[in-house]
């Protein structure tokens, strides 16, 4: 199945007590933890982490996820269908 729409991933409260606790994560993880408290996108956590390759990152964000620390939503991606049918109305 193919996903149409951006995947956005969310701190757990899990995720936020390893995030606030000094050893229990590596410090890659710890990045993506703070990078996704505020919500964000596969593609700003690869973009911020550019010392890393996107394949790396990509798999750390699913390991965050099987592990709880993170979870994820689909938000489809707008249609243009409705815009155009109002532009030629």
């Amino acid at each position: 199945m193919v996903e149409t729409g951006i995947r956005i991933y969310h701190l757990t409260a899990a995720g936020a007590s390893a995030l606030h606790s000094a050893r229990s994560v590596p410090d890659w993880y710890r990045a993506i933890l703070e990078l996704v408290r505020d919500d964000a996108t596969s593609s700003k956590i690869v973009s911020v982490l550019t010392h890393h390759p996107s394949s790396e990152v990509l798999n750390w964000i699913e390991q965050l996820e099987t592990l709880g620390f993170v979870e994820s939503w689909l938000m489809p991606r707008a249609s243009n269908t409705g815009a155009s049918r109002e532009a030629s109305a």
